[in-house]
């Protein structure tokens, strides 16, 4: 059985539907079967037809590292970007709760306003249990301030950033619009020229 999935926007109250469950809701007689009776009988369907859908799967190197679990960890994923994330802060926890010493995590989060802040109670409560140890949410619709992105951030926490990045150890992961991506980029290899003092040629080798 497979659940559609359904997700309710907080700011605008629309509602938007997950594209792999909704696709499948319609190609098969949707029933319920071992669901709760407060269940809709239009949530839960059963793939009872024979359809066929392409699956793929591909390798991924967009994984914690396993052999060094002091190196220093920087996350930026604005938006549903940060999705991915998630999986990897709920295994520091993991590995918190089981006493692993783990490295330094700065985490870059943006969304327009604090209604668009996804996660924000369990993100600051890592914040509080170390799982997280430096957390920057950029606010891109806040009224009465400037627009702010996290490229914007970086920028700003360039200090900070490059006494991570200059650790051979780092990791850094960008998740997210392939603009933002870019431009997160970009920042990046200007914190290493200005703050690091990477040359041109050197910077391409050091990322």
């Amino acid at each position: 059985s497979v659940g559609k999935l359904t997700i309710t926007h907080k700011s605008t109250g629309k509602s938007r539907l997950g594209v792999c469950s909704q696709f499948l809701s319609t190609r098969t007689t949707p029933e319920v079967t071992n669901a709760s009776v407060d269940t809709p009988t239009n949530d839960v369907f059963c793939t009872n037809s024979t359809t066929h859908v392409r699956l793929g799967i591909t390798g991924s190197t967009f994984r914690l590292p396993k052999d060094n679990q002091l190196a220093p960890i920087i996350m930026i994923g604005p938006g549903t970007g940060i999705a991915p994330m998630l999986g990897f802060l709920q295994s520091r926890e993991k590995a918190l709760s089981d006493g692993v010493e783990l490295g330094p995590c700065m985490v870059f989060f943006g969304c327009r306003s604090e209604n668009d802040f996804l996660h924000s109670e369990r993100m600051r409560s890592w914040v509080k249990t170390g799982v997280i140890t430096d957390l920057q949410v950029a606010f891109s619709r806040l009224p009465g301030h400037p627009k702010e992105y996290v490229q914007h951030l970086v920028k700003k926490r360039s200090c900070e950033v490059w006494a991570m990045l200059s650790d051979p150890s780092c990791h850094y992961y960008i998740c997210g619009d392939s603009q933002m991506a870019e431009d997160v980029f970009d920042e990046l290899k200007a914190t290493a020229r200005n703050t690091g003092g990477v040359d041109h040629i050197g910077g391409g080798d050091f990322f």
